[in-house]
């Protein structure tokens, strides 16, 4: 295990992977209680629009919980993604098939990427992340497939990764309404709801999924594509190790 250089008072700071959705904002809403400084990384790429739609979405949670507990950083990920998707592609395409181009997987595993690197270097020990059961097709959310292995990268190097509404029923839209977030209820569709990133690929693995599981049985999809994140996720941390020897070794 990897330790941070510097010790920060326990609950000060927290990062949140934030698209300015109902579940990444109720994340952020909700660690507003038990944190003094909530950092909003807020990502984009090639494929990605609207990348500062989400800072509307930050400015509603400063004026409920305070101008200064919140920050924002818009943080172009693309090389962290390319490295992934592209980093001993042959291998990956003989062994896994289609299942290397599970674009949304390699995706959100970039952006956690980019999450341990923010956070080492600025010595953050917390991170949530705005994961629910639900979306159990996407592999970064589900915990057989690729959640609990990236905890566990998290571990490695000392910040702990948690998912504070993946395991609760609660209704992103309704609870942000009681928090006086958003002005209503039922809030997705509606002409307010233009605060979060779009991706123009989603609807590609949207598809992947639907044809792999039109010739293949849920349960191998799980399994086959926790074998595959596997590997990519023991990839990004060597990477990371590599990368710190390297900082180290320039000091």
């Amino acid at each position: 295990m990897i330790s941070l250089k510097k010790t920060i008072e326990k609950n000060e700071v927290l990062a949140c992977l934030f698209s300015g959705g109902c579940d990444s904002t109720l994340v952020a809403a909700l660690g507003a209680r038990n944190f003094k400084r909530i950092c909003l990384l807020i990502y984009t790429r090639f494929g990605f629009f609207n990348a500062k739609n989400p800072l509307q979405m930050a400015e509603l949670l400063r004026r409920r919980f305070g101008k200064d507990t919140f920050i924002t950083e818009i943080i172009k990920f693309g090389p962290f993604f390319k490295y992934i998707q592209y980093h001993n592609y042959l291998y990956y395409l003989r062994k896994y098939g289609t299942l290397s181009m599970s674009i949304c997987g390699l995706c959100k595993l970039a952006m956690h990427w980019q999450t341990i690197v923010y956070c080492l270097k600025n010595s953050i020990c917390h991170v949530h992340d705005g994961s629910v059961k639900d979306m159990k097709a996407f592999p970064a959310q589900n915990e057989k497939i690729a959640l609990d292995n990236i905890k566990k990268l998290y571990a490695y190097f000392s910040i702990k990764l948690e998912t504070p509404i993946f395991d609760t029923n609660k209704q992103a839209e309704e609870e942000l309404y009681k928090l006086k977030i958003i002005p209503l209820k039922k809030y997705k569709g509606t002409d307010l709801d233009n605060k979060q990133v779009s991706c123009s690929q989603q609807i590609l693995f949207t598809n992947f999924v639907d044809s792999y599981l039109s010739k293949h049985p849920w349960e191998e999809y799980v399994t086959n594509s926790a074998r595959f994140l596997d590997e990519k996720i023991e990839d990004v941390k060597q990477a990371i190790i590599k990368n710190i020897q390297h900082d180290n070794s320039l000091q």
